[in-house]
């Protein structure tokens, strides 16, 4: 049988690991974020695009009851 103090040694070695792999991830998670945010500044549709998806959309949610139409906003 494997004593208290080896059991504590085991616990505290897999808490360490636990720790400094969600520093990492939050890490990566941030770099994500701040990826995104930048693409979506960077991202610009026509007017005509955006009518083809617009129509597309319409056209589906005519096809499938389901699906509802999101509203679009233009940013200029």
């Amino acid at each position: 049988m494997v004593d208290v103090y080896t059991s504590l040694k085991i616990l505290y070695f897999l808490f360490g690991i636990s720790l400094t792999l969600n520093v990492i991830l939050a890490f990566k998670v941030r770099s994500l974020r701040l990826k995104i945010e930048e693409m979506n500044s960077r991202i610009t549709l026509s007017e005509e695009e955006i009518q083809q998806i617009t129509a597309r959309l319409k056209r589906l949610s005519e096809l499938h009851g389901d699906i509802e139409l999101p509203p679009i906003t233009l940013r200029r």
